[in-house]
């Protein structure tokens, strides 16, 4: 059960010691360029999203998103995992209310090999985003739980998924999708 009334200090605090400050918000995938192993996506949205602390919403509001570890060749992970690097984050911006990025998968690796060949195969289309919360407000409430507003955050990894949260983002998914609901965040 969400805490009422909490702070912005709170959720931040409360979020690093629950998750060691880590969150996971899913998207979709892109333009593909078969020679060169690269594909578009949309890596975030500001889809409503239900957390432990009530739902929440990754602004996108210039100045909102800090690109600074997507664009320093932040990995492309398979299902989250650490250990499991199928390739690396070429590009990253925000255009309206998501995030994008192109990313490249390796060539030296089986996994990322098969993985591609999916995603070029239209099987795997679904992304997630691994990031830190910076800054949060609390913008309202809905089904009588809070709204926390994250007007700060940092993404650090990309992962291709198999159970997207967000079924808004992802692989062929442009700011101009229109978004669907939502099922479970990793």
């Amino acid at each position: 059960m969400p805490n009422k009334n909490m702070t912005k200090e709170d959720l931040i605090e409360q979020n690093q010691q629950r998750n060691g400050g880590i969150c996971y918000s899913d998207c979709q995938i892109g333009a593909i360029d078969k020679e060169k192993m690269t594909v578009e996506l949309s890596f975030s949205s500001e889809e409503p999203y239900r957390r432990w602390f009530g739902y929440e919403i990754l602004s996108h509001a210039p100045g909102a998103v800090d690109l600074s570890r997507l664009e320093n060749s932040a990995p492309l992970l398979n299902q989250h995992k650490p250990d499991d690097q199928i390739g690396v984050v070429e590009r990253a911006w925000v255009d309206g209310k998501k995030g994008q990025a192109v990313v490249r998968f390796s060539r030296n690796s089986d996994t990322a090999k098969e993985l591609f060949a999916d995603v070029k195969d239209g099987i795997r289309r679904n992304i997630s985003v691994g990031y830190s919360i910076l800054d949060a407000e609390l913008t309202g409430t809905r089904d009588e739980e809070e709204v926390w507003t994250m007007t700060r955050w940092q993404p650090f990894e990309i992962s291709l998924v198999s159970v997207p949260a967000d079924q808004s983002v992802g692989v062929g998914r442009s700011h101009a999708d229109q978004p669907n609901r939502r099922g479970r965040r990793s």
